[in-house]
C-alpha cells in the first residue's frame, strides 16, 4: 500500500472512489485482499476453540499426515526451556490425546512422552475457570515430569506458578519455524498435511496481528479510519432499501412462474438468545400459503433487521431463506434440511453483499441475489413445502 494517502488529491475523483481505487490497487498487487482467506475463516470457525485444539493436537503429534515429524512438538518444548525433555522426545515416542478428564480436571491437550508429560490449556476467549490450573496440576503431579502451558490467543496469566504462559505470536514462531526446517513431503497425503499446517499458520499469524496483511490492514486504517463511520453510515442507510428493492424484484419473478404466487412484506420479533429483535420478511408465497387473515403460512424470500442493519454482524446482517410459521409443517421442513432454523425460518443463509462493479446499482443486484436463490426454491422445494402444510392441516 501507498506510504502517501491519496485519496484527496485526484482531481475530479471523490474521496471513496480514491479509497476504492487504491484497494483495487492493493488487491491487484497481492499486498493486502480484505476478507477471509484461511479455511477457518471462511468457515467462520475460527472463534471457536475447539477447532484450534484439534488443529494444535495434530500438529504436535509427530506421526500427523502434515510430515512435520516431531518437529512442532520439540519447538514448543525448547521454547519452553525444557531442552531435556525435547531430547527424550526424539529418543522415544509421543501419544497425543485431547479433552483428557481425570479425576478434578480435563485438559484440553495432553502429550505424554517416555520421560515427560506435556498439558496445555488452551484459550482463545474464554478465561481460567475455577482454580481450573491447579486442578490440572494435582491431577498430574504423578506424570513423568510434567509439563504445564497455558496457550492463549489474549495475554492473560495463569492462576497456578505451575503453569508457563505463552500467547499465539511465540506458538507461530515454533510451527514457523518447523515448517521452514521440514524437508518436502514424500506423497500427496504429506502435500495437503503440509498445506493444512501452511493454513493453519496464517491462521495464527492473523488472528494475532504479526502477517503481513495486518500491517497494510493497519496501514489502510490509519490513513482512512477517520472517515470509516461516515461510510458504515451510508451502508446501513443504503441496506434499509433492501426490503423494498427485493419485492419489487420478487414480483418480477412472479410472470415467470409455472404456478400462481404472491408477493407479501410484514414485521415480526424474532426470538434471538437475548431477547426478541424486530425483522421484516419478504415473501414470495403460493396464494393457499396465505391463512385468512392474509399473513403468511410459507414462503421464501428476504429476512432484515428493522433495527440497525449490520453486514458485519450475524443478527443484524440482511439473509435470504424459507420462512415457514405452521408449527407443525416447520418441524418436519426443519428435518428436510437438517438445519439450525432462525426464529420461522427452517433455512437461512446470510445474502451475499460483495459489492457488484460499477455502474451497477449494489441494491438492485442484492434484490435480485435474492430473487435467484428464492427462484432456487421455488422450483426445488416448493412441493415440499406445499405437503408439509397440507398435512399439518394450514394450507
Amino acid at each position: 500500500m501507498s506510504a502517501e494517502f491519496r485519496g484527496a488529491d485526484v482531481p475530479g475523483q471523490s474521496f471513496w472512489a480514491s479509497v476504492a481505487d487504491e484497494l483495487e490497487d492493493d488487491r491487484a498487487k497481492g499486498v493486502w485482499v480484505p476478507g477471509p482467506a484461511t479455511a477457518l475463516e471462511v468457515l467462520g470457525l475460527r472463534h471457536l476453540e475447539r477447532h484450534h485444539q484439534a488443529l494444535i493436537a495434530w500438529l504436535l503429534d509427530p506421526k500427523g499426515a502434515h510430515q512435520l515429524g516431531a518437529r512442532v512438538l520439540v519447538g514448543l518444548l525448547h521454547r519452553l526451556g525444557r531442552s531435556e525433555a525435547a531430547a527424550g522426545v526424539l529418543s522415544g515416542s509421543a501419544r497425543v490425546a485431547k479433552e483428557v478428564t481425570r479425576a478434578q480436571s480435563r485438559a484440553d491437550i495432553v502429550v505424554a512422552m517416555n520421560t515427560a508429560t506435556l498439558v496445555i490449556e488452551l484459550k482463545i476467549h474464554a478465561s481460567e475457570g475455577p482454580d481450573q490450573t491447579g486442578r490440572l496440576v494435582a491431577d498430574y503431579a504423578s506424570d513423568p515430569d510434567p509439563v504445564f502451558v497455558f496457550l492463549t490467543h489474549r495475554a492473560a496469566d495463569p492462576a497456578s506458578e505451575h503453569f508457563r504462559a505463552m500467547r499465539f505470536p511465540g506458538f507461530a514462531d515454533v510451527l514457523r519455524s518447523a515448517l521452514t526446517a521440514a524437508p518436502p513431503p514424500v506423497d500427496h497425503n504429506g502435500v495437503v498435511g503440509r498445506a493444512t499446517a501452511e493454513n493453519y499458520l496464517a491462521d495464527v499469524e492473523r488472528m494475532s496481528g504479526v502477517a503481513s496483511s495486518n500491517r497494510e490492514a493497519a496501514r489502510f486504517w490509519l490513513a482512512h479510519g477517520q472517515k470509516m463511520p461516515e461510510a458504515q453510515a451510508a451502508a446501513r442507510a443504503l441496506l434499509a432499501e433492501l426490503p423494498e428493492a427485493t419485492g419489487r424484484a420478487l414480483e418480477g419473478l412472479v410472470p415467470e412462474l409455472p404456478s400462481r404466487a404472491v408477493v407479501t412484506a410484514f414485521d415480526y420479533l424474532a426470538q434471538g438468545q437475548n431477547g426478541k429483535l424486530p425483522e421484516r420478511a419478504v415473501l414470495l408465497s403460493r396464494p393457499e400459503w396465505i391463512s385468512a387473515d392474509g399473513s403468511p403460512l410459507a414462503g421464501f424470500g428476504l429476512g432484515q433487521s428493522l433495527g440497525s442493519v449490520d453486514p458485519f454482524k450475524d443478527v443484524q446482517r440482511p439473509f435470504a431463506g424459507v420462512y415457514v410459521a405452521d408449527p407443525s409443517a416447520h418441524k418436519v421442513l426443519r428435518e428436510r434440511w437438517d438445519s439450525q432454523p432462525w426464529d420461522k425460518w427452517v433455512w437461512w443463509e446470510h445474502l451475499d453483499l460483495t459489492p457488484p462493479a460499477r455502474p451497477d446499482e449494489p441494491i438492485d443486484t442484492y434484490a435480485a441475489r435474492v430473487a435467484f436463490r428464492v427462484r432456487q426454491w421455488w422450483d426445488q422445494d416448493s412441493g415440499a413445502v406445499d405437503k408439509a402444510l397440507r398435512e399439518a392441516g394450514g394450507g
